[in-house]
């Protein structure tokens, strides 16, 4: 009975090991770790063993096998409760549990292992299951899940889910990668996995979520202790490993270093701070080895991109060195490549793009500043003696001197003197594109204060009509080329012959057409080269609105230019633009009083006509101009009421710009130059507000053009008795004009006492008696 008892007992022991293997292998399929595939596997091969020992089991199975298996059930029962926490939870769950996870299967297994070896003692008349069972349990015993982990890839799987949707997910990431990152070798994987240190620098600049952008953030602190993860950190943005390394490391390091900056796509921020804590290495390194000197000029070369640092490099003396290298003669014992020439050339020309703080630099031993007359001729000889391959790059350090405020004047100056003029004229026809290009753009630059001295050598072989041509076959669009030709013919003195006979009054039309274009093109209003095309135009429109010639005088009519001016006027925000539409609407109001003498009707001759006026009903009497006595009109006369052009004149009043303001003052001047009509004239200014704003500007101005311009404005506005009645107690209107007298030039002195004289006249008192007293209340001119 006992013996029957026992066999029940181990068949159900079989059974519950059986029942409890098929448990585990299926919870298993659920986690997917190796570990848990490991173990199952382990658990298939003991389940083959238990069926065998259940069919060879005596009603009464020795005390080892009944021990072994009753040990086997309770660690199965341990697995079961193990895998059913596991089962089914997301990959990056399991990673972060997968040490506690393996720490239990591992110690299972080694278990499951010792409680065969027990068993394999009442095994003894079966040698095959024998050799099964101990061979399995040698193998569990001395099983390693937890270093298997990190061999299959866990910081592969944790990198790939740094980029999961999940918040919850991305920290249980983080979390894992931090756990594993006390280990160098760890640290080497994650930074060698695709994207990883890219993702971790996004999560530590995230605000929004403080807890992932501290955990980040110390992983991203683990991977700079491990040097050799610097390139991989850098291109994620993480420079302080690389910094660290440049300023404190060998020259080597330092080498390395600049080679890996001169290959990087940096962002602006990124190359601000490089060049913030990384100037004077790079600037030492210069006048180091050639090797240390080819990494510093690729890496300065890709940093000074960034106009901003351009005056932080300059602080860090990077003008001495540079300069040595680009004209520093090659030499067996001191060689300087063509290729370290060029680099230096392109860094300079970089460097001068921004002005503000480069002009106040010395850039050798004597002294010398980059304006300098020495320093412009060795760059001028220099363009003619180069290689083709870097000309390009002299030319845009020319370009960028030229460009500067505080250097333009003695750069222009300089270079006439050196032969340049000729030098970079011959450009023009370069066949390379981009000689052309930045050549086109510098004479654009310098004609500005060159225009007389180029006049002379563009007339020769033809080149004024090369600049014509430069417009009309690109169809005036504003293409950099295109743009600075029209540029340059606009800062040209052209007479009435070359006007007429080179620029020709049929490019009236297409100037007219290209400006409208130009106002809907959105895209290039901004743009160098859109800026530059408007501003060409209106220059050339200029040459027509002066020429005095009557056929082009009829096209500048045909094509209206008084409404092209006056809209410009209104509709552009840029100065200069404003500048020369106020110009050009001054050139054709004083030309209108020629168009009007032309205008008037002339008296009927004979007796024939006379008799014939009898009998007709007469003509209807037109409406005259009260400024030109006779009938204006939008398009036969240029007359600035007609053209409704006085409002948007009174407007510039205003400007911020001096430039703008004398332009516009000179415009409206033009309407008094007629002093046998004057009150007519001033009562037209006065019904759009403009004496009002006048003399608003007169009581602020400061003595110059300007100033001048406005007196002899207001003297003949004071001409006209109404308004000298209105203005003859104002102690404003007589403190600024005695201040005018005292501090003015000599025509505005004369001025101001001619207005001052005529409110003097109607106060009763003497001219002479009013003078003295009044100068001697407001001071006695200097």
């Amino acid at each position: 009975m006992s013996g029957s008892m026992s066999g029940d007992r181990s068949q159900g022991q079989v059974s519950t090991v059986l029942r409890l293997l098929n448990e585990v292998v299926r919870g298993s399929s659920g986690i997917p770790r190796d570990c848990a595939r490991r173990f199952s596997e382990y658990a298939k091969r003991l389940e083959v063993i238990i069926n065998q020992v259940d069919k060879i089991l005596s009603e009464t199975p020795p005390p080892p096998v009944q021990t072994a298996l009753k040990g086997i059930a309770a660690d199965l029962r341990k697995v079961e409760a193990t895998t059913g926490v596991y089962n089914n939870k997301c990959k990056i769950y399991l990673l972060i549990h997968c040490r506690n996870l393996c720490k239990i299967l591992q110690e299972t297994a080694q278990s499951i292992g010792n409680w065969l070896a027990l068993l394999d003692l009442g095994l003894q008349n079966n040698n095959d299951l024998q050799k099964k069972s101990d061979q399995l349990s040698r193998e569990m015993q001395q099983a390693q899940f937890s270093k298997m982990m990190v061999e299959a890839g866990v910081s592969r799987l944790a990198s790939k889910s740094l980029g999961a949707t999940p918040e919850k997910e991305k920290e249980y990431a983080v979390r894992l990668l931090l756990e594993f990152s006390n280990v160098k070798e760890f640290c080497l994987r994650i930074a060698s996995e695709k994207g990883s240190l890219l993702l971790l620098s996004g999560m530590a600049g995230n605000v929004e979520n403080p807890t992932l952008s501290n955990l980040a953030e110390q992983v991203l602190r683990k991977m700079e202790d491990v040097e050799e993860n610097v390139h991989q950190l850098a291109a994620a943005g993480r420079f302080q490993l690389l910094l660290t390394l440049l300023c404190e490391g060998s020259e080597n390091s330092q080498i390395q270093m600049a080679e890996c900056l001169s290959n990087m796509t940096l962002a602006n921020s990124d190359k601000e701070l490089i060049v913030t804590k990384g100037a004077k290495v790079f600037v030492n390194m210069l006048s180091s080895t050639l090797e240390a000197k080819s990494s510093s000029l690729l890496a300065l070369f890709n940093l000074s991109t960034l106009d901003d640092n351009a005056a932080v490099l300059v602080d860090a003396g990077i003008l001495p060195p540079l300069m040595n290298i680009l004209f520093k003669v090659h030499s067996i014992q001191d060689p300087v490549p063509i290729n370290l020439k060029e680099l230096a050339a392109e860094t300079l020309a970089n460097i001068v793009s921004k002005a503000g703080h480069w002009e106040f630099a010395v850039v050798d031993s004597e002294g010398h500043a980059l304006q300098s007359e020495f320093i412009i001729h060795k760059l001028l000889e220099l363009l003619t003696h180069i290689g083709p391959h870097w000309k390009v790059n002299l030319l845009r350090i020319l370009y960028g001197i030229s460009s500067s405020p505080q250097a333009a004047e003695s750069a222009a100056v300089h270079i006439k003197n050196g032969n340049g003029i000729v030098t970079l004229v011959a450009f023009l026809e370069d066949p390379e594109l981009d000689h052309r290009i930045h050549a086109f753009k510098l004479i654009c630059i310098l004609s500005e204060r060159l225009g007389q001295d180029f006049a002379p050598v563009l007339r020769n072989n033809n080149r004024l009509v090369l600049l014509k041509d430069k417009l009309l076959n690109s169809g005036l669009y504003a293409s950099e080329e295109c743009s600075a030709a029209a540029y340059i013919l606009a800062n040209l003195p052209l007479s009435d012959h070359e006007v007429k006979n080179v620029l020709g009054a049929d490019l009236i039309g297409c100037i007219v057409n290209a400006l409208k274009e130009q106002r809907g093109n959105r895209a290039g209003r901004n743009s160098w080269a859109g800026n530059t095309m408007v501003e060409g135009l209106l220059g050339l429109l200029l040459h027509f609105a002066r020429c005095s010639d009557r056929t082009v005088l009829d096209s500048v009519r045909e094509n209206r230019l008084m409404i092209v001016f006056k809209e410009q006027l209104m509709y552009h925000g840029q100065p200069k633009v404003k500048l020369l539409s106020a110009k050009g609407l001054r050139y054709l109001s004083e030309a209108a009083r020629t168009v009007a003498k032309d205008l008037e009707p002339q008296p009927p001759n004979g007796w024939c006509v006379s008799y014939m006026l009898m009998c007709v009903n007469p003509p209807p009497t037109p409406v005259l101009c009260p400024v030109h006595g006779v009938p204006c009109d939008q398009d036969s006369m240029f007359c600035l009421v007609k053209a409704n052009a006085i409002k948007p004149l009174v407007e510039l009043l205003e400007d911020s710009n001096i430039d703008v303001q004398t332009a516009a003052v000179e415009a409206l001047s033009t309407i008094l130059s007629d002093t046998n009509n004057l009150k007519a004239c001033v009562e037209e200014l006065d019904k759009e507000e403009a004496v009002q704003h006048i003399l608003g500007l007169f009581f602020v101005v400061r003595p110059g053009q300007l100033q001048e311009r406005i007196v002899w404005m207001i003297e003949r506005i004071l001409r006209v008795d109404e308004q000298s009645q209105r203005y003859s107690l104002d102690q404003s209107m007589v403190k600024a004009l005695v201040e005018a007298f005292k501090h003015g030039n000599s025509s505005t002195r004369q001025l101001a006492q001619s207005a001052l004289t005529n409110l003097k006249e109607l106060s009763g008192a003497s001219a002479g008696v009013l003078s003295r007293s009044r100068l001697q209340r407001f001071g006695n001119p200097q």
